[in-house]
């Protein structure tokens, strides 16, 4: 995958715009010819990603997931929910980048 994404021609994609923005668009085409996606567990109003749980704790790995999760769907906020606490106000956590 590396490879794909070096060798791929900006021009060859139409993609436009600064660095950054270009490297993200080019590597979601990649991985859309790739056929690599993701399933967000509830996306609410197209704006809110809501991500359930049932674990111990929530660590990195999740936390990173749901950032990446945001930045794949270009959505600011979204929500950990984890069912597993003895309140489920306990187990909710925002993230927002």
């Amino acid at each position: 995958m590396q490879w794909s994404i070096r060798e791929t021609n900006h021009r060859e994609h139409g993609v436009h715009g600064d660095l950054k923005t270009c490297s993200e668009e080019l590597i979601d085409l990649v991985l859309k010819e790739l056929g690599v996606g993701f399933r967000a567990d509830i996306i609410v109003s197209d704006c809110l990603l809501l991500e359930l749980k049932c674990l111990d704790s929530i660590t990195p790995i999740e936390l990173a997931q749901v950032i990446n999760y945001l930045k794949l769907l270009r959505f600011k906020r979204g929500f950990i929910i984890n069912f597993k606490r003895r309140l489920l106000k306990e187990g909710i956590r925002r993230v927002s980048i």
